[in-house]
Formats: C-alpha cells, sequence, structure tokens
C-alpha cells in the first residue's frame, strides 16, 4: 500500500501542469479585480453593472452511496430523501462602494434560513429570517473594539504574544500610510549578491554542444544541453537563497510567530539543503534541442540517499510545439521497477481547446507485473463571444497488487455559461461514480443575474453592541423566539417520512 500511495503521489506531480485608507484600498483592490474577473466572466460583468448573482446548488446522493454507508434500508431512505431536499442559495451584489452577499439553505427549492451581510461607509449591516424584521449593525468603532477584545483574550489565553500584536499593530498603521514603505520594510534589504554568484558559478558549469547522434526519441536534435547537477553547486545556491530568505524581517517575525519550522538560520540553511545533501553523487541533466528551440527532449538521472539506501531515479520528457497545439510526453522511473509516465495532447482553433492526459504506472510484485494506478483526462473548453462550454471527464483505475480487483472512479463535470444581452446564466453538473457500477453523487449548480435587491443598510438598524445589558438580554430573548418559529415553518418543508419521525408518529 506504501508503494501504491508512492505511485499515486508522482502521478499527481505529473497531473500538476494541468491543473497549474485600508477600507478605501480594499474596495479599490476588490473591485479591480472584480473588473479583471468581468473579462473572463459573464455573470461578473451584469454585477458589475448593478445586477446580483444568484447561485443555487443541490446535492443528489445515489442509492449506491447509501448502501455504502451500511445504515438500515429504511433509515437510508430517509436520509437521502432529505440530503436530496437540502440545497443552497448564494447571492451577491456590489454597487458605488456597498456590497451585499447572502447565504440562504434551501428545502426543496424554497428558502428555508436565510442570511444576508452588507457593507457600507465602514459599517456592517446583517439581517436574517432568523432575527425576523430586525436588520442588526455594527459600526466601525465597535468592530475595532470587538476585534480588540478578540485579540486581548488570545494573549490573555496564551495563544499570540503581545509583542507579536504591538507588531502587527505598527504594520498595519503603517501600511494605511503608505503600502509600498509598509511591504518593502517586510521584505527589507536582502544582500543577493551571494546568491548571483553561487548561480553564475553554478550556470558557468553549462556547456552546448552539437549533437553527433541524436537521441531515439527525438531524431530532430541538432543541439544539447549539458547542465551539470553537483551536489557542492546546488548545496551552494540552497545555501546562499536560505541566507536571502532568512535576511528578510518578515521571514524572521512569521518563524517567532509560528510553533514549528525553522528558528535561526542554521535551521532555514538545513531545511534549505536537503536537496542537495539528498544527492547520493553528482548528476547532470541534458536538453536537447531542435533547429526551432521550440521542441526539446530532456533526460536526466539521479541517484538519492535515504535512511541508508540509495535509489536511482531516471527522468525524461518530450516537448513538440506545433501550429495547434503541443504534444508531451513524460517518464519517471525507479531501479526497483516502478514506472510512472504521462502522455498530454493539447489543441487549439476556432475557439476549440482539447486536452487529452494520460497517465499510468508499472511495477511488479512477485515476479508478475502489473498496472497500479491509470488516469485519463480529457478536457474540452468551447468559446464565443457569448457563450463558453466546459466538459471534462477524469478516470483514475487502482490495482494494490497483481491479484486484487481493479477499482476505477470517474468524475465528470459539464458547465454552461451564456451571456443573454441583458443578464447572464450558467449551469454545471459534477458527478462522481465508480466505474461499471453506477453513480455515488450529482452536484448541480444554476446561476444566474438579475434585478438586485434593496441593501439592508439602513439608518433604522439596532446595534447590539450598543445596548445594556437589560436590553440586550430582551433583544436575545426575541431572536431566540424568532428563530424558534423560523425553525417550526420549517418542518413542513422536510420530506414526509423525516416529519413523522420528528412528530412521533
Amino acid at each position: 500500500m506504501k508503494k501504491l500511495l508512492s505511485l499515486i503521489l508522482a502521478m499527481l506531480m505529473l497531473a500538476m501542469p494541468v491543473f497549474s485608507g485600508a477600507e478605501e484600498a480594499a474596495v479599490s483592490t476588490s473591485t479591480a479585480m472584480l473588473q479583471a474577473a468581468a473579462q473572463q466572466d459573464f455573470a461578473t460583468k451584469y454585477v458589475l453593472q448593478g445586477q446580483e448573482e444568484i447561485v443555487d446548488l443541490n446535492v443528489e446522493i445515489s442509492d449506491l452511496t447509501m448502501s455504502m454507508t451500511q445504515v438500515p434500508a429504511d433509515q437510508a431512505a430517509m436520509v437521502k430523501e432529505l440530503l436530496n431536499a437540502i440545497g443552497f442559495r448564494v447571492t451577491f451584489q456590489t454597487a458605488e462602494n456597498q456590497a451585499q452577499g447572502g447565504l440562504a439553505l434551501l428545502l426543496g427549492g424554497d428558502e428555508a434560513v436565510n442570511a444576508k451581510v452588507a457593507y457600507a461607509d465602514k459599517n456592517l449591516y446583517a439581517a436574517s429570517n432568523l432575527l425576523g424584521d430586525k436588520i442588526v449593525q455594527v459600526t466601525g468603532p465597535q468592530v475595532k473594539q470587538l476585534v480588540n477584545q478578540l485579540i486581548d483574550q488570545a494573549v490573555a489565553d496564551g495563544k499570540i504574544s503581545q509583542e507579536n500584536v504591538d507588531s502587527l499593530k505598527k504594520f498595519y498603521r503603517e501600511f494605511r500610510e503608505d503600502p509600498i514603505s509598509a511591504i518593502m520594510k517586510l521584505i527589507g534589504q536582502p544582500d543577493f549578491q551571494p546568491l548571483m554568484a553561487a548561480l553564475q558559478s553554478f550556470v558557468m558549469n553549462v556547456k552546448t554542444e552539437e549533437v553527433t547522434e541524436a537521441p531515439e526519441a527525438f531524431p530532430a536534435a541538432k543541439n544539447v544541453l549539458i547542465v551539470p547537477i553537483t551536489k557542492e553547486g546546488l548545496d551552494s545556491v540552497l545555501t546562499e537563497l536560505a541566507k536571502v530568505v532568512w535576511s528578510m524581517p518578515v521571514t524572521q517575525k512569521l518563524a517567532s510567530m509560528a510553533k514549528e519550522g525553522p528558528k535561526t538560520e542554521e535551521e532555514m540553511i538545513a531545511a534549505f539543503t536537503k536537496a542537495s545533501n539528498a544527492l547520493a553523487e553528482d548528476a547532470e541533466v541534458r536538453v536537447y534541442l531542435d533547429d526551432t528551440g521550440m521542441n526539446y527532449y530532456i533526460t536526466g538521472d539521479v541517484k538519492v540517499a535515504k535512511d541508508g539506501e540509495t535509489k536511482a531515479i531516471s527522468y525524461c520528457q518530450l516537448i513538440q510545439v506545433m501550429d495547434n497545439g503541443m504534444h508531451m510526453e513524460m517518464q519517471v522511473s525507479m531501479d526497483s521497477g516502478e514506472k510512472v509516465n504521462g502522455v498530454m495532447d493539447m489543441t487549439m482553433a476556432d475557439g476549440q481547446a482539447n486536452m487529452t492526459y494520460h497517465i499510468t504506472s508499472e511495477d511488479m510484485q512477485n515476479g508478475v507485473a502489473y498496472q497500479p494506478v491509470e488516469e485519463i483526462i480529457n478536457m474540452n473548453v468551447a468559446t464565443t463571444e457569448t457563450s463558453k462550454d466546459v466538459t471534462m471527464d477524469v478516470t483514475m483505475r487502482i490495482k494494490e497488487n497483481p491479484d486484487a480487483e481493479q477499482v476505477g472512479m470517474v468524475m465528470k463535470a459539464v458547465a454552461k455559461e451564456t451571456d443573454l444581452g441583458d443578464h447572464a446564466e450558467g449551469q454545471g453538473t459534477f458527478t462522481t461514480s465508480m466505474e461499471g457500477i453506477g453513480d455515488l453523487m450529482t452536484i448541480s449548480i444554476n446561476k444566474k443575474t438579475d434585478i438586485a435587491e434593496a441593501y439592508i443598510i439602513t439608518p433604522d438598524a439596532v446595534q447590539p453592541m450598543a445596548m445594556s445589558e437589560e436590553e440586550l438580554n430582551a433583544f436575545g430573548q426575541e431572536i431566540s423566539t424568532n428563530a424558534m418559529m423560523v425553525l417550526i415553518s420549517v418542518l413542513p418543508k422536510l420530506p414526509q417520512g423525516l416529519q413523522q419521525m420528528l412528530m412521533g408518529q
């Protein structure tokens, strides 16, 4: 099992290329981020025009999943019915330096419990059907007071030191006055010269040669770049890099606050140089290039020492760039027999992008060869000026040993977003299933933009933090009574079987 986990980890590494005033400043930054997102997302475009985005999420659990829980059949049916009836709704809108978001629990498509939070003029507002018709306000000074109370309590409980609190407050003040200067103080003035010298010494050993005999996997090779990886050179680069990182005030401050990790420059160097210390001997990487310099083939062999054992690891990667896409092959192999292979193809033309990525592993146990893991990824993206369609299928098959039954998991995602001229709509589903057996769970998402709701920002909001103890107790009792009424009103929305169980019938 340990070997299987290591192979899965290696495969995930191969898969990485697939997946690769403070308040006024915050509002400005958020707006800039939204504007950037609007270039890629139709819904965000309409939110910036003042509309509200509404996203509904529902989860459907299959009979197969319930059977795997080993819950008695009568209870399983009831639990499944309840889970399938539950949904969630998220809303967001923004306009003129104010914003409002909401979250609701849905039962049978209707809102059972909801809550909204809004921000304007440094004040926070909250409303919920649990609060009845009351809108709660927390002012900027009250927020500051509450934060200070929480910090003081954390200091009293020993969760953070007063020194660190004072340091964070000082940085906050400096950041409000001059953000760039405050950030530069965190970085300090590290001396990069020793690091650059170490890198230069490392690079000086790199040499280029004409290819006299091209590798079988890359017959178009014309030149080869030979990069020596010496323990001494790598150790020097990593040591100087660790010194640069440690010299930054932010690093030492975070180190003093963290419970674990390097606490001194020496410990930081030791953490960085683990890679060079793991090298059992010097190695080299060869990068073969064709005439264009766009296509290449990388090979490298390295020996790693761990727990008194030396393991030889070989790596090779082929990249071929074409007019409408690329092709990649990658392989990692160990002298103990394990191998991980990856083949990727990508094409892009006329608003269509397609990718397939096939990852496999090889191993041998008791003289019998088998395939522990296989992963197949297919993805397609089609875009026009008014639509975007995405489909993605991932199949992962696992086999623990040559005699074990192969288990396959399938994940499929389908999403579509459309710009309808006056608003945007989108739908998506994510389904997980067991290959050849059936579905386990389906998540459905529906979203749209529509006319924004009225903001809960009002001068009539109540301020609990400004209430006397007597007023606060009365307010709390009022909320408790109202919340109980809301929960009682939810009962008719529950599945019939669950209603009968709760009512003792």
